[in-house]
């Protein structure tokens, strides 16, 4: 019976046992059965989750608040409180930027008026800090070298 079986298959490839197709077949109900699991466990995880949201929702100080929001519907959730340092840190940054731009645009090297002053830089005394940090060097200290236009 064997050896006929396998002649067969030999001969015809394509062409499968009935046990094969009945564990081809068994196997795929496995398959459904366990996806259908997944489906539920998903379904549950859902609905403890929607619990959770509901748990932790803050509730409402007057009775007229909770009856203009329906049973349903969830209070909006509060704003992230991690968040207050960034925003903090970034107002802080570009403040500090913006001045430090400002700093530079009315520095004794910048013209904005070529008709009343085109050298600026002229006028500058030589113990004139001009750096924003000076460390080794001490304009108290200098004398200018050069003469005067």
């Amino acid at each position: 019976m064997f050896r006929v079986v396998a002649e067969h298959a030999k001969r015809h490839p394509g062409v499968k046992t009935e046990r094969k197709r009945e564990r081809e077949r068994e196997t795929e109900r496995q398959r459904e059965r366990e996806r259908e699991r997944e489906r539920q466990r998903d379904r549950e995880r859902e609905r403890e989750r929607e619990r959770s949201c509901r748990d932790e929702t803050p509730s409402f100080q007057s009775s007229s608040a909770s009856s203009i929001i329906p049973e349903n519907r969830q209070a909006p959730r509060q704003k992230p409180q991690r968040l207050i340092p960034q925003f903090f840190f970034i107002c802080l940054g570009m403040g500090g930027a913006s001045l430090y731009l400002l700093r530079l645009a009315r520095g004794p090297h910048v013209t904005w008026n070529k008709t009343d002053n085109p050298e600026p830089w002229n006028n500058l005394d030589p113990t004139y800090q001009y750096k924003f940090v000076a460390i080794t060097t001490d304009y108290k200290n200098l004398k200018k070298e050069g003469p005067d236009f």
